[in-house]
This record gives C-alpha cells, structure tokens and sequence, in this order.
C-alpha cells in the first residue's frame, strides 16, 4: 500500500511539472509572437480629421470646398466650377500632393496605403472613389478611419495605414 501511494503522489507531481511547462511554453510563443497587424492610432486619426477641414481650391457655388466636400462632390460627379476639371481629378491631384508632404513630414513612416471608399447601409463596398499605395507599406503599421456620412444610409470611408520600418 505504502508503495501505490508514492506513484501516485510521483504521478501527481509529474502531472502538475507538465503542466507548468505547457502554460509556459503558451506564454512565450504569445510573448514573442509578431505584433498585431495594425494599431489604432490617436495620431493618424487626428491627421485624417485635419485632412477632411483642409480647404482646396475647387469651388462650387461661390463656396471652396473643404477636402471631405470634394470628395461629395467627386462622388457624386460633380465639377470645380472655377477650375473646369472634375471633382475626382482634382482629388486625386490634391491627396497626392498632401500625402507627399506628410511623408516629408512624417520621417518615421516608410510608407502607406490610403483608400477612400463608399459602403451601403449593410456596410457592403459599393465603389471605390481614391486609392493609393506608396513607398515601403511592410513592417509594424499604425492606421485609422474616418467616416463621411452621406443621405440614403451610405458612408463614404477615409482608411489610412502608415507603415514603420522594424529596426
């Protein structure tokens, strides 16, 4: 009798070894795991927000458009009554420029995607008005997104991910 109860406290023992080793073997592979895709960024949030106040040169009704107007109006097709182009030509002219200079700006980003899309009620992808990917878009990535709402239950999306370089 005395023998069975030493295995099984030798058993108990080696069960509870295990144990701690397979906890800690799940706490490293978490711990060293590559970071999460994309961070939410206070900082890029505030840059779209900025971004959406910027007031362009495209004109309408006497009125300058502001960067989110434009994109209503790129969207619904209108024109920048005191440039003769399209709204949408003008837009994408406009965020190329702005984005060149925050990546001047901005030295610790390598690259970034920024899209500007058109979701329905349901949230499904109806169109998509910009988008445009530049520089080195791989490593750790911080991004946000804005929304424009518009009448009929559509949102127009500004998605922004700006990629750092890992070092």
């Amino acid at each position: 009798m005395v023998d069975k109860k030493a295995q099984q406290e030798m058993i108990g023992f080696v069960l509870i070894v295990v144990l701690v080793i397979v906890g800690l073997m799940i706490f490293l592979v978490l711990q060293t795991r590559s970071p999460k895709d994309m961070v939410k960024s206070g900082k890029l949030s505030s840059l779209l927000s900025s971004l959406e106040k910027y007031t362009t040169e495209c004109e309408k009704n006497d009125y300058y458009l502001d960067l989110s107007g434009l994109i209503v109006a790129c969207y619904r097709g209108k024109d920048c009554s005191n440039l003769g182009i399209g709204s949408c030509e003008y837009l994408e002219s406009e965020l190329d420029s702005l984005f060149e200079s925050v990546m001047k700006t901005e030295s610790i980003y390598s690259g970034y995607v920024f899209n500007i899309t058109v979701t329905g009620e349901d949230n499904e992808g109806l169109a998509i008005l910009y988008g445009k990917k530049e520089g080195n878009c791989s490593g750790l990535s911080e991004g946000a997104m804005e929304q424009i709402a518009l009448s009929g239950g559509e949102n127009i999306n500004l998605i922004l991910k700006m990629y750092q370089e890992r070092t």
